[in-house]
């Protein structure tokens, strides 16, 4: 399947990747290049990201909760990036 291309040429999971790795940037494009593994990684973190962004159209009594599940989900994915550039 082919990844969406953002208007700077990079698929979204490259750039939530690339937004909290700047220095490692030639291993993440390698990686995605090489594991498809590592690109779903990528890719659910943009989703993940994408969904925070919009976690304030949610009512008041579901707002915190999403936010919460969002961020911890948004932490777990970083943690297994971190693996993979380790």
């Amino acid at each position: 399947m082919e990844a969406v291309l953002n208007s700077n040429g990079g698929s979204p999971g490259l750039q939530a990747a690339l937004n909290r790795f700047p220095d490692k940037s030639l291993q993440i494009r390698q990686l995605l290049l090489g594991r498809q593994s590592f690109r779903g990684l990528c890719d659910d973190l943009a989703v993940a990201d994408d969904a925070l962004s919009r976690v304030d159209m949610y009512s008041a009594d579901l707002r915190e909760e999403r936010r919460r599940e969002y961020e911890e989900l948004i932490e777990a994915l970083v943690q297994e990036i971190r693996e993979f550039l380790a």
